[in-house]
């Protein structure tokens, strides 16, 4: 084999390696948009709760759905730990 033909052969590897990546990547960003589209929500204007008619409540089952999707898509991970729901606090 040739070196100009290893040199094909080696980046047309790396870039097949590169798009399985992207691949599964849009496969975790679909599964995290069914979740969100499947979510309950509802309107906290109608009640005439608190907060605000600016606020929606959302489903804590759904919820932890979403979190779960976002914690895959948690790639980067500056903080060596996942996404995690918090206890308190916003």
């Amino acid at each position: 084999m040739k070196d100009s033909d290893h040199s094909l052969t080696l980046q047309l590897e790396k870039l097949t390696r590169k798009v399985e990546y992207q691949e599964k990547l849009i496969e975790k960003y679909k599964h995290l948009t069914a979740c969100i589209y499947e979510s309950e929500t509802w309107d906290y204007s109608i009640y005439d709760e608190i907060p605000d008619d600016t606020w929606i409540a959302l489903d804590k089952k759904d919820h932890e759905k979403i979190m779960k999707s976002l914690s895959e898509l948690d790639e980067i991970r500056p903080w060596k730990s996942p996404i995690e729901r918090r206890l308190r606090g916003r």
